[in-house]
């Protein structure tokens, strides 16, 4: 999994995110002009007033089994 990438206190979480999607889910890996990879997520929420922020927040803590407020962006 080289989108993630483990510190010493936390772990760097790269993703690439498409908004208005009919669902939320993880679609697959992105490579990017630099070389790296990225997490593909479909988010259904539309891209305003931060409402795709929230929603992947939402999910990303939902999968990690964790907070919402453990998470940064």
């Amino acid at each position: 999994m080289s989108f993630l990438k483990q510190e010493l206190n936390h772990a760097l979480l790269y993703i690439k995110v498409t908004p208005n999607s009919s669902r939320t889910k993880i679609s697959g890996e992105f490579l990017d002009e630099k070389n790296q990879t990225h997490l593909k997520i479909n988010l259904a929420a539309v891209p305003e007033d931060g409402k795709a922020n929230a929603d992947l927040i939402k999910f990303l803590a939902k999968l990690l089994r964790t907070r919402p407020k453990s998470l940064t962006y």
